[in-house]
This record gives structure tokens, C-alpha cells and sequence, in this order.
């Protein structure tokens, strides 16, 4: 079987200077910040909407809304979580109050006063869409069937 390099002076020279360039191209990758944009890049697009979603909702709105527990239907700003009403609106309805902070109307006699920032330009389709996924998660299975059903009532396509 060949050696890849003789066992000259050259060849012992060839075989260091590929190890060496082998570890400053690591080391350049490295410092560049290169391999770890592209593991975040490549966790975030194998993740489920649900998980690209809390990491959304903890940076964009658990600082008012809170998480998974505590918190009472009359709550101001409301409480996601399955103790809130944010169960009773479609997802329609949810995706236009995070996008353009538009009020929400459980009748014409009650419309829902808000003072929750627009996130439109903030955060794309995507990450609305992913938020309202997270948020679902924190609701029993009841609830998420009534939101289901409202969402096929009230949202077109």
C-alpha cells in the first residue's frame, strides 16, 4: 500500500504544513462566530413552531403577559395561559393584535382596550404564527378545541 508522503524531509514537511493549515482554518472558522451562526440557524429551522414560538414569547411578550401559570381571566394585559381568555379568539383575531396591536371585539358592546405595542416590522408572519402555537400550548384540551372551533369559524382560509 502507498504512503500519501514519502519519509523525505519534504514529505514530513507536507504532511505538517496540511495539519497546520487544518487547524488555523478551525481556528479562523471558530473565531469567526461562522459555526455557531450556522448550528443556530440549523436548530432554529428543525425546531416545532411551538418551541420557535417561546423563544419569541420569552423575549417579546412574557415581560407583560407572564408564562404558563398564575394569573385570572380579568387580567390586564391578559394572561395566555389557560387561567386568561386569550382561548376565545381565533387565531386570526390573535395574529392581528400582536402584528398591529388592533383591538379586539368580543361583541360590538365590549370592545377589548389595548395598550400592547404593534409588533409589525418586529416580528415576521412566521414568529406571529409561532407565538400563537406557543401560546396553545399552555391551554387545557378544551379549551384548545373551542379555540379550534372559533378559528374555523371567524378566519378565512
Amino acid at each position: 500500500m502507498p504512503r500519501p508522503f514519502p519519509r523525505t524531509r519534504l514529505g514530513m514537511f507536507r504532511g505538517a504544513w496540511i495539519a497546520a493549515e487544518v487547524v488555523l482554518l478551525g481556528l479562523l472558522i471558530g473565531s469567526t462566530g461562522a459555526l455557531a451562526a450556522i448550528r443556530d440557524r440549523w436548530d432554529l429551522m428543525n425546531r416545532t413552531p411551538e418551541s420557535r414560538g417561546a423563544q419569541v414569547y420569552q423575549v417579546s411578550c412574557a415581560g407583560c403577559h407572564g408564562g404558563p401559570a398564575g394569573g385570572t381571566i380579568t387580567d390586564q394585559p391578559p394572561k395566555h395561559n389557560a387561567n386568561g381568555h386569550t382561548w376565545q379568539h381565533a387565531d386570526c383575531e390573535l395574529m392581528q393584535m400582536i402584528r398591529d396591536s388592533t383591538t379586539v371585539s368580543v361583541s360590538s358592546r365590549h370592545p377589548l382596550a389595548s395598550a400592547m405595542p404593534a409588533f409589525r416590522g418586529r416580528l415576521d408572519d412566521d414568529d406571529i404564527r409561532d407565538v400563537v402555537a406557543y401560546i396553545r400550548t399552555m391551554w387545557t384540551d378544551d379549551q384548545r378545541a373551542s379555540q379550534r372551533q372559533l378559528t374555523r369559524e371567524r378566519c378565512a382560509g
